[in-house]
C-alpha cells in the first residue's frame, strides 16, 4: 500500500482547487513524523511564501511544526527539484 497525496491549488480560499501533483514522502511511506498516513487530497487555498508567513519566524514557539520532503511520482513535472 503506497502513500500518494493529490496536491491541489485553490486561487482563492473555499475555491475549487486545481489539479497539481501527486506526491508521496521523499524516502518511503513511513518516511515522515510519526508514521502517520498523509491524506489522500490537500488542497492549498491561502498560502504565501513571505517570511512573515512563518510562525517560528514571527515568535509563535508553541506551534507544532512536522517536517517532511515530499517527491512528485506523476511525471508531469508541475513541481521543481523532478
Amino acid at each position: 500500500m503506497s502513500n500518494e497525496t493529490a496536491i491541489m491549488l485553490a486561487p482563492s480560499p473555499g475555491a475549487p482547487g486545481d489539479f497539481l501533483a501527486t506526491v508521496t514522502p521523499e524516502g518511503g511511506r513511513n518516511a515522515h513524523a510519526d508514521g502517520e498516513d498523509l491524506p489522500f487530497e490537500i488542497t492549498l487555498d491561502n498560502y504565501t511564501r513571505e517570511v512573515w508567513g512563518n510562525a517560528s519566524v514571527a515568535g509563535d514557539v508553541n506551534v507544532p511544526w512536522k517536517t517532511i520532503h515530499l517527491r512528485s511520482i506523476d511525471g508531469r513535472n508541475k513541481l521543481p527539484g523532478e
